[in-house]
């Protein structure tokens, strides 16, 4: 008997427990995991597709060779005790060995694990698919964090939002760790857990020299809280200025780093007129049409949002309203150069999903299903449901064609289209023309062969470095 009677309490709580489990699966935030991780997938599967298009490091920019160079200088020194590597290569330029700061320090540590385990050219490869996975999930996961509606919807529009965003965000380049900085620090800002703003910005400045982005959100949400609340927030630019300067002078590469950062900033920020001396491609602007032809997701995005936004009874929706501040001044750089391509898409449509889903956030709180019960006999049930059937219907049809819409616009922007006189080249024909590893390698056999060591070389095109 007493056997028995201390079984029965275990056999009821397994019960309960798989009934719990059972009943969570049917859930709509059991449905949005699914979302996120089919998410995930899809993303690492269109990176690495995107990536080894070509055997080259993507995406016919040199930088990339640049980079993971220097990262193996750096592991090399690093693993037999010595202190940073020499720059000898740009005597006679602002990165000459004395003034040389590496401005990606950061980044070029986080690569070195991947030459733990490849060759130099896929070593950054597969570090180029792994941020730039993590980069565009981690905007993926922020929606999904915040319960916007129609999760594989915006997985879609990510994912289109533009082909000049999936083309640069594959190089092997750091703008994949300042997207995902950037998402670590807006997801900070909306927690109000404003203290570890600091180590965020601390390795930010030490991973690349856009940290500044950090410092313009945390502005933008201190004018919002000072809005809604009617008080000075002092802690978000606290803490961001605080690990900057911190991140700035704790710095192997103090105080060069200061005069490259001050550098960069009077020779690349230009409103309104052009660059002194030429420059990389990627700091010049977009044509109207090159705009329109690579950005049509974004700026619907972009419309979508400032279309929704709708401050309500005197108070800011917060997260629509500082994605509004922050996108447009994204937007603002991508009118003045292209390199903030990798940037401005993405954001925009966080702009949009969440000006989507304040707006329609309802009013009021849903009845009790017990006074739902109570009322029902004095609704007209059947108009009310013959009208909500037809809602519902005509919003899936919606929602399925808009959803069509976008696959079909991702297969263009990879795949291209050629038709009836009219051609456009997609992403991975375009990565597929990458010029090899190996273009350079005549020229260096014969100089090797030639130029006696040390010599000065001089060549006619500084971006062949």
């Amino acid at each position: 008997m007493e056997e028995s009677q201390a079984q029965t309490p275990i056999v009821v709580k397994e019960e309960t427990t798989a009934q719990t489990w059972m009943q969570w699966f049917g859930t709509d935030e059991a449905i949005n995991w699914v979302y996120l991780i089919f998410g995930f997938f899809v993303i690492v599967l269109l990176m690495t597709i995107l990536q080894f298009s070509t055997q080259a490091i993507c995406c016919g920019d040199w930088d990339g060779y640049y980079h993971i160079k220097w990262s193996s200088l750096l592991w090399e020194n690093l693993k037999q005790g010595k202190w940073l590597p020499e720059f000898v290569w740009l005597p006679l330029t602002v990165l000459n060995a004395q003034d040389y700061a590496d401005h990606h320090f950061l980044f070029h540590l986080l690569q070195i694990p991947f030459l733990w385990f490849f060759e130099p050219v896929m070593a950054a490869k597969i570090a180029a698919v792994f941020y730039g996975s993590v980069a565009i999930f981690s905007v993926y996961w922020l929606m999904f964090r915040y319960q916007v509606d129609y999760l594989l919807l915006w997985l879609a529009a990510l994912l289109t939002c533009a082909s000049s965003f999936l083309f640069r965000i594959n190089m092997a380049k750091a703008p994949p760790l300042t997207i995902i900085y950037t998402i670590i620090g807006i997801y900070l800002l909306f927690e109000r857990r404003y203290v570890w703003l600091l180590p965020l910005m601390f390795a930010f400045v030490w991973t690349y020299s856009l940290f500044p982005l950090l410092l313009f959100a945390a502005f933008f949400w201190t004018l919002i809280i000072a809005w809604n609340e009617r008080r000075f927030e002092w802690r978000p630019l606290a803490y961001t200025v605080g690990g900057m300067l911190l991140g700035n002078t704790i710095n192997p590469y103090f105080p060069q780093n200061l005069y490259l950062f001050w550098e960069h900033f009077i020779t690349k920020v230009k409103v309104g007129s052009d660059f002194a001396v030429s420059v990389g491609g990627e700091w010049y602007p977009y044509s109207g049409q090159e705009l329109l032809m690579n950005f049509p997701i974004a700026l619907g995005a972009m419309l979508i949002g400032y279309i929704l936004f709708a401050p309500k009874n005197g108070k800011l929706p917060e997260k629509s309203t500082f994605f509004l501040m922050f996108v447009t001044v994204l937007l603002v750089a991508q009118f003045r150069s292209k390199r903030f391509a990798e940037y401005f898409p993405p954001f925009a449509i966080l702009f949009a999903a969440f000006s989507w889903k304040e707006f329609f956030a309802p009013v009021f709180s849903p009845l009790r299903e017990d006074f739902r019960g109570d009322a029902e006999p004095f609704y007209d049930a059947g108009k009310i449901n013959a009208k909500w059937d037809v809602y519902d219907l005509s919003k899936q049809i919606s929602l399925w064609f808009l959803g069509l819409v976008l696959v079909l616009w991702l297969v263009y922007n990879l795949r291209g289209i050629e038709f009836a006189g009219f051609k456009e080249t997609g992403l991975i024909a375009t990565l597929q023309g990458n010029e090899t590893n190996d273009k350079y390698k005549r020229a260096t056999d014969w100089a090797k062969e030639h130029i006696p060591e040390g010599e000065r070389i001089f060549n006619c095109n500084w971006d062949d470095f």
